[in-house]
């Protein structure tokens, strides 16, 4: 069989064309299909960095908010707890009891005892990296439990309990009164009887050192 310069120029042509279908089919279309799919992934995870950075708060912002908080409670304890000795919360409570025509029948006070409360200093809830955490879980990374700093002091509690004779409407408005109060005067207890009017009212009051922050 004899093949002529022609035929091998159609050969050629031939094989060209083949070799070009099988790099367009096989190579040139996987690789734009599988570069248009990461470029698409690509643009939703800068999506998603953009948004996260919008919306989770960095470290100087829980920084300043622990800040924040720290400050307001301390306020907050400045105006709450003076010192009062139970001879000072006489004299603030008894011109008190006789605003609310209130007669004292019977007057005690308890031996002072020494209390420490504890309490929580919590932060409000916010979005936190969750998408971090599950990468450090993936790759077996620890991190130590974030602990909520306490709010710890000692505090000399004294117990002083009145009996007084009053009607029932002047009895809710004295603890209407006492509700309203600014001071380290708490009112533990009250009890009121219907039959006797009288009312008994139990205070606690405080003498507190300055509150000191423990993280």
């Amino acid at each position: 069989m004899r093949i002529t310069k022609k035929d091998i120029m159609y050969l050629k042509w031939l094989g060209l064309f083949i070799g070009i279908y099988v790099f367009w089919t096989f190579i040139w279309i996987p690789m734009s299909t599988n570069l248009s799919n990461k470029q698409s992934e690509l643009q939703l995870l800068e999506t998603q960095y953009l948004l996260a950075q919008q919306t989770i708060p960095t470290l100087d912002t829980v920084i300043a908010t622990e800040s924040e908080a720290k400050v307001m409670a301390a306020e907050k304890f400045d105006q709450f707890f003076d010192i009062l000795s139970p001879a000072q919360t006489e004299a603030y409570l008894i011109p008190l009891l006789n605003q609310h025509q209130g007669k004292i029948t019977y007057f005690q006070v308890a031996d002072a005892i020494v209390v420490i409360p504890q309490t929580t200093l919590k932060l409000n809830e916010q979005l936190t990296y969750k998408i971090k955490e599950l990468v450090d879980i993936y790759n077996h990374i620890t991190m130590p439990t974030d602990e909520l700093p306490l709010t710890e002091s000692q505090l000399l509690k004294t117990q002083i309990t009145y009996i007084i004779e009053v009607s029932f409407e002047d009895y809710t408005e004295l603890l209407s009164t006492i509700d309203q109060l600014d001071v380290s005067i708490l009112l533990s207890s009250s009890l009121y009887d219907m039959n006797d009017k009288t009312a008994e009212l139990v205070f606690d009051i405080y003498s507190i050192e300055k509150i000191k922050f423990t993280e």
